[in-house]
């Protein structure tokens, strides 16, 4: 996809960070961006930020660690914008400590949302395929970024 003007793009643990930036600059380049993000405060201050700047922006507080928040954020997308061009499942956590530290509340919580978050096959999630029929989808198509190690679906884009 060379040309990003209008297109749409959603991401998780958009309020801050990496997130943060990838949505700025999808922003900067004409993309309608929808943050995603557990914090309430961090998506408000974000959202309103950009707003500021011109930008089109919608956000929606997601807790991709479960099923259903992904799937209303989907629905809100569609809802939105019409489409999903890019989806960059960004959101991470971590816990800090040596291994054996952690209780297993805390493995449940970074598994929750590092790896299921990130594409829980039993769980549609949003997806590019959501746009209108007939699109195909390509994973990393030159020139998106690439996906950090724990999101397995980002960089999904259409292809034209």
């Amino acid at each position: 996809m060379k040309d990003l003007k209008g297109k749409v793009a959603v991401v998780t643990g958009g309020a801050s960070g990496i997130g943060r930036a990838m949505a700025e600059r999808f922003a900067a380049e004409g993309m309608k961006v929808v943050l995603a993000d557990i914090e309430e405060g961090a998506l408000t201050v974000a959202k309103s930020e950009m707003l500021a700047t011109g930008a089109t922006v919608a956000s929606k507080r997601t807790d991709v660690s479960r099923g259903e928040d992904v799937e209303a954020l989907a629905g809100f997308t569609i809802d939105t914008f019409g489409a999903v061009h890019v989806v960059c499942n960004n959101a991470g956590v971590a816990v800090g400590g040596v291994t054996w530290q952690p209780t297993v509340k805390d493995w449940q919580w970074v598994l929750g949302v590092n790896l299921w978050g990130g594409g829980d096959p039993r769980n549609q999630g949003v997806r590019p395929d959501h746009a209108p029929a007939g699109r195909r989808v390509a994973r990393g198509e030159h020139g998106v970024p690439r996906p950090p190690a724990h999101a397995p679906l980002a960089g999904d884009v259409l292809r034209q």
